[in-house]
């Protein structure tokens, strides 16, 4: 019984460390457009359309205002909230946690 805990415990932790990693590889970068309403050195405010997603379905993928974002600024933003992906509105990003 302890061998089979003993296991689980390492797969766990192996599952942990290719989390942390995932988790720490920025999301890509894509040049596409993207209407900046307003910058400043905190904050940016773009004006997503309806249809693209606030984030990735996934840390790898592109098609989102983040991996916009990230190919304009150069450095992945933290989304301060989100819209549906059928609303389209204005989003507000912080440049630094």
């Amino acid at each position: 019984m302890k061998e089979i805990c003993a296991g689980q415990k390492d797969k766990q932790r192996a599952r942990d460390a290719i989390s942390s990693f995932l988790h720490s590889v920025p999301p890509p970068p894509e040049r596409a457009p993207l209407d900046i309403l307003f910058e400043d050195e905190l904050i940016v405010a773009v004006d997503k359309p309806a249809g693209v997603p606030v984030t990735p379905p996934h840390r790898l993928r592109t098609g989102s205002v983040l991996n916009r974002l990230v190919a304009h600024l150069g450095a992945p933003p933290h989304p301060c909230h989100r819209l549906d992906l059928s609303t389209s509105g204005v989003l507000l990003f912080a440049k630094n946690e």
